[in-house]
């Protein structure tokens, strides 16, 4: 998968993202291109959640064949979007 480490195999990247789908702590989402033919390109998600204090981070990564062409834009938005709207956060910060 290119956004993982080098030398992660697919096995490796289903076990990460089925581990990372049992903590409440995150919220990952997959991003895929809109055309007729769907190509997974990235994911997007919030870490950190805090709902004591209502804040979280978020992270993105998409494949290189994605940049410049608005995918993380329009990901990053819906996502901010989710976590202050469903989740009513009030302060989220990216990953450095």
């Amino acid at each position: 998968m290119p956004m993982y480490p080098v030398g992660f195999t697919l096995e490796q990247t289903q076990e990460r993202r089925q581990k990372r789908a049992g903590d409440s702590m995150l919220v990952d989402f997959a991003i895929y291109t809109t055309t007729d033919a769907a190509q997974y390109v990235g994911a997007v998600g919030l870490l950190n959640l805090n709902d004591d204090h209502k804040t979280c981070e978020g992270g993105i990564a998409v494949v290189p064949d994605a940049y410049r062409g608005g995918v993380a834009t329009d990901a990053t938005h819906s996502i901010l979007q989710y976590a202050f709207e469903e989740w009513g956060m009030n302060a989220s910060s990216r990953l450095p």
